[in-house]
């Protein structure tokens, strides 16, 4: 996405403001002007025919007073008075216009000054303290500003949490890299410090090298799911009982080999006279993730343990438990076993052959969906998890 710098107007808002309040004043004084004026030279000419001074003597009926007789100059009078009254009116309109933009211009001003503020607080924001608060009183702000504000405000920590996970990300990424890369370079270097090889030596280098390059190479493959899920289409029409059976069928030769049996809830049966849980998104990944979630409980259960997996309708959809009889996860945990790399216990986690990616997988199809996924509970007894849609 690329941002375009246009060019803006030297103008300021305050200016912008001030001059549309003059502009709009103006006009409603000049309109108001001229109809007073309109209205007050018709009632001068109203009153000037009758303006005629008569003494109590009769006259007679056919006797005609003009007016320049009883007042003399009367007509240059009139227009004068009508001169004055017009410069006056408009002198009073021009005085109001520019006390309304000069008062118009401080009120603007003072009411700008937050923006002014919150502008520069942008201006000084950088990566590196985005943690660092926007010192303004919002309470005092008016209602649009202070919905800016705290849009900002949130803007901040929703990057500030971004940047924090990706720079931990990318930090994870780097070390299950380069743990696969030293081994090689290792098993390379001690190869070649002997010059005269046989045979049977070159067996075990190579074998091991395969072993690290099949690693690398299923974590940039889990890498590129993970950073293709949210282009998925969510069009799928996904009946999860079956779903359900499907994977505990997958996984069932896995589970055989560690001693672990698996369960279908009687929540996941159905029939005709049952209503089946249907759920709108993308087939392909509910299943990854399901299937991501009893996987693990199968490689970090105990021998003879078991798996079950339970489906229950909540407010907003539905929920899928997998619980486990296995080895626990610590509460410091409970929230970050779903960040992409992150290992309880690292050793155990590589002899397992995870990449340390499914987790992260299953909560970013949940969120994807909708949804959530988390600890319900877990002790030295077992786990549940919960994958809700």
């Amino acid at each position: 996405m690329s941002i375009t710098h246009t060019k803006h107007s030297s103008l300021s808002l305050q200016w912008r403001l001030t001059l549309m309040a003059a502009a709009v004043t103006a006009l409603a004084c000049l309109c108001l002007t001229i109809l007073l004026g309109f209205s007050a030279n018709k009632k001068m000419n109203e009153i000037g025919d009758f303006l005629v001074q008569i003494d109590n003597a009769e006259l007679p009926e056919d006797a005609v007073i003009e007016k320049i007789e009883v007042i003399p100059d009367y007509e240059n009078q009139l227009q004068t008075k009508k001169q004055s009254f017009r410069f006056e009116s408009f002198a009073a309109m021009l005085g109001i216009i520019l006390a309304s933009s000069v008062l118009t211009y401080f009120i603007t001003g003072h009411t700008l000054r937050h923006l002014k503020k919150l502008t520069a607080c942008m201006e000084q924001t950088q990566a590196q303290n985005l943690s660092a608060p926007v010192e303004l009183e919002s309470e005092k702000l008016p209602a649009e500003l202070a919905r800016l504000y705290h849009t900002f405000a949130d803007m901040l920590l929703r990057l500030e949490h971004s940047f924090s996970t990706q720079k931990q990300f990318s930090a994870n990424v780097a070390h299950e890299l380069r743990t696969p890369l030293a081994v090689m370079q290792a098993k390379v270097e001690v190869f070649q410090k002997n010059a005269a090889h046989n045979p049977d030596e070159f067996e075990p280098v190579l074998d091991s090298l395969a072993q690290q390059i099949e690693r690398l190479s299923h974590i940039v493959n889990e890498l590129l799911e993970l950073t293709t899920l949210e282009t998925a289409a969510l069009t799928d029409s996904i009946c999860l009982p079956p779903l359900m059976e499907e994977i505990m069928c997958d996984l069932q030769s896995l589970a055989s080999d560690r001693g672990v049996t698996l369960v279908l809830d009687d929540s996941c049966t159905y029939d005709d006279t049952v209503s089946i849980p249907v759920i709108m998104g993308n087939e392909t990944l509910i299943y990854r993730a399901i299937f991501n979630l009893a996987e693990n409980a199968i490689k970090y259960n105990r021998p003879d343990g078991t798996v079950t997996m339970s489906l229950n309708k909540t407010a907003s959809g539905v929920s899928i438990c997998i619980t486990d009889t296995g080895i626990g996860i610590p509460k410091d945990d409970w929230e970050t076993i779903f960040d992409a790399f992150y290992r309880v216990d690292k050793s155990r986690s590589r002899t397992l052959g995870g990449a340390g990616i499914g987790l992260a997988m299953v909560r970013t199809i949940a969120n994807l969906h909708g949804g959530k996924a988390y600890v319900k509970n877990s002790s030295s007894e077992g786990s549940c998890i919960v994958f809700e849609l």
